[in-house]
């Protein structure tokens, strides 16, 4: 008898199985935006290379900068570094000026994972060798594009069942 109940339930389960993917992606994706409005954090800081400072439980160096020559644009790449006591990571963030039109953009450095994304951008140049950066710890940032994914895969499988239908 154990047996028949599960059997209707995993049959319950697979017959609703495009509901279940879209409410989980919602529940997966409400949890992320939740967690990211209530917990970012961000911090504008002014560094020289080899400074160094505290954010949250990483220690920031900013190891180095060079100018670097792309297809349509010259940019300063700056080279940032992350400790937070187990794991050293290196990210990489660029100003560029577009020659054709003058225009100037900032290519953020990102450092992802499951848990929490690390952004830096470089900032301005304020004195010969000293340059701003923005910092933002964002977490769960992950889950949020998580839940769009189950939503979008639960909303596919309910389209093949309608067709199906037909």
């Amino acid at each position: 008898m154990t047996k028949k109940r599960n059997l209707s339930y995993w049959n319950f389960l697979r017959k609703r199985l495009a509901v279940t993917f879209a409410h989980a992606g919602m529940a997966i994706l409400v949890i992320g935006v939740g967690v990211v409005s209530s917990y970012s954090l961000e911090k504008e800081i002014i560094l020289s290379p080899g400074d160094s400072t505290e954010f949250s439980d990483q220690t920031i160096n900013f190891q180095s900068i060079d100018d670097l020559l792309g297809p349509n644009y010259t940019s300063k790449s700056a080279v940032v570094s992350f400790d937070d006591g187990s794991e050293l990571s290196n990210i990489v963030t660029e100003k560029r000026t577009y020659l054709p039109s003058g225009q100037i953009t900032t290519e953020a450095g990102i450092q992802a994972d499951l848990f929490k994304d690390l952004y830096v951008s470089i900032g301005d140049n304020l004195q010969s060798n000293i340059w701003s950066f923005k910092i933002q710890i964002k977490p769960f940032i992950r889950w949020i594009w998580l839940g769009a994914l189950l939503i979008a895969i639960g909303s596919f499988l309910a389209g093949v069942k309608q067709f199906k239908r037909r």
